[in-house]
């Protein structure tokens, strides 16, 4: 085998290695098996900005319990606390800088 066939083969098959999962999920719709992974949507929106004393629980670490978000903004969430991801630190700029 020469070189450059090797080479060939090995850069096809570095090419081809991302989309090799989206086939197996084509087969899988195709037959008409549900999806492994659910399909999820995560919207935030804050249009005045955010009182964060309020937003988030005073609990920073470990699993929240109803508990947790009383009081808060988020307390209308309650029967999902099981399910709720509340991650904390992200920073966005703005076209200002700040």
């Amino acid at each position: 085998m020469s070189r450059r066939f090797f080479l060939k083969g090995v850069a096809g098959a570095c090419l081809a290695a991302p989309f090799l999962p989206s086939v197996d999920e084509k087969l899988a719709r195709a037959q008409g098996m549900p999806s492994k992974v659910p399909p999820r949507l995560v919207v935030f929106f804050t249009h005045n900005g955010c009182l964060t004393n309020r937003w988030f629980p005073q609990k920073e670490d470990g699993p929240l319990t109803k508990e947790d978000l009383a009081g808060t903004y988020l307390e209308g969430l309650s029967s999902y606390v099981d399910k709720l991801l509340i991650p904390r630190g992200f920073r966005s700029l703005n076209q200002y800088g700040s």
